[in-house]
């Protein structure tokens, strides 16, 4: 829809207006082939990116510490019975809600691997909370009306399954032991006053970790994740207590890297290592206050910076691009690839002759050189795109 909105701003306006878009990372996915990534934003966009100079005095720096705790992960002992007892205790359930528990179970592995047996403990109810938001959210998004009756069937058991599951109340109290890593953090939140944020990588550990804080810290403690594992009144309803001050600890995924101004917000942990720049700048960024501070488990403060100045110093210019009028637009400086030493045409479907097959791209109408675009799929379940290009003949 951007691209579109753009592309008829281009077309209808007398003068093409300046549009500013702020972001603080315009790179998402891994730190490479940075120039072809920036030219396929821009060209796609019709825009150019530039880092703007800012002073040193007007910018609130976070004091970043990396964290070590022992790596002596232990042999996983239980989280194989437990994901093997929940299947085989909702296995005689409506099949769309046998389905997801049976689908989910094995993520016990990573929450004993993570937070020990005491997050393990707690598992089980973590498992109903997102089981329910993704029901509730096919129910609402399926165009198939038989889809849509066996979703709302599986909702109707979901009582009887925490019945099931043994879950007789909303209460969360752990038992058993934390692991090495999540006692350290235990350690870290002790005396830690000031509201805090901490980010796991994967939804299983959300509700568990947060359970586990509140019982350590004898207080509240919040949990937070995305539309489809997460009940949207929830979500509300914790973002609210916690922007509010009646909850001083917030445990969210990557979900909230953005979007969370929270100017009182003065430290933030991140638990779980992380992979790309948006993450570290986005998420730092959720630590407002002056004097913040800011915690890595798994990723080093120093090459997450070095990281972050490579794709600013990719996509640095010295000001912005100036208005033109509607007529100018036809001009090829304003055409995809302009100012990257190509003339790329419109993007196409061409033949590969040698391969003998098809695939995306564009043609440079100066040197006839082709950018090839393909897309490989990432992140949990792979269900994230990220599309590349790669100049071929120049």
């Amino acid at each position: 829809p951007y691209v579109q909105i753009l592309t008829l701003i281009r077309v209808y306006c007398p003068v093409y207006p300046r549009i500013i878009g702020l972001t603080a990372s315009w790179l998402h996915g891994e730190l490479r082939d940075l120039e072809v990534k920036r030219h396929t934003l821009q060209s796609t966009m019709g825009c150019t990116i530039f880092a703007p100079v800012v002073d040193d005095a007007l910018i609130t720096k976070a004091k970043f510490t990396k964290i070590d705790y022992p790596d002596d992960r232990h042999e996983i002992m239980f989280a194989h019975q437990v994901a093997a007892m929940l299947t085989s205790l909702t296995g005689s359930l409506p099949f769309e809600l046998a389905s997801a528990f049976s689908n989910q179970a094995q993520k016990a592995i990573h929450v004993e691997t993570s937070l020990g047996t005491a997050g393990l403990s707690v598992f089980p109810q973590a498992l109903c909370e997102i089981i329910c938001a993704q029901l509730h959210a096919k129910a609402n998004h399926s165009e198939d009306e038989g889809a849509r009756d066996a979703t709302k069937q599986a909702l109707q058991a979901l009582p009887h399954a925490k019945s099931l599951l043994g879950i007789e109340s909303e209460a969360l109290i752990p038992q058993g032991t934390p692991s090495s890593k999540a006692k350290v953090l235990l350690d870290l939140m002790t005396g830690r006053q000031g509201l805090i944020l901490v980010f796991v990588e994967q939804v299983c550990c959300v509700l568990p970790l947060s359970a586990m804080l509140s019982q350590h810290l004898q207080e509240p403690v919040l949990h937070v994740s995305g539309t489809f594992t997460m009940l949207k009144e929830t979500r509300d309803r914790h973002l609210g207590a916690f922007r509010g001050g009646q909850c001083r600890v917030l445990v969210a995924t990557s979900a909230l890297e953005e979007g969370l101004d929270v100017p009182d917000c003065d430290c933030v942990i991140r638990f779980d290592v992380f992979s790309n720049v948006k993450s570290h700048v986005q998420g730092s960024g959720r630590a407002r206050k002056a004097d913040s501070e800011v915690f890595y488990f798994d990723n080093s403060p120093d090459v997450e910076d070095k990281r972050t100045a490579l794709m600013y110093g990719s996509g640095e210019c010295q000001e912005a691009p100036v208005p033109v009028t509607a007529s100018s637009t036809q001009d090829v400086s304003l055409q995809p690839g302009a100012g990257e030493g190509h003339r790329w045409g419109e993007e196409a479907t061409m033949w590969d002759y040698g391969a003998n097959k098809s695939f995306r791209g564009q043609e440079c109408s100066a040197c006839g050189a082709t950018l090839r675009i393909t897309s490989r799929k990432y992140g949990q379940g792979r269900k994230k795109t990220e599309r590349l290009s790669a100049v071929e003949g120049a």
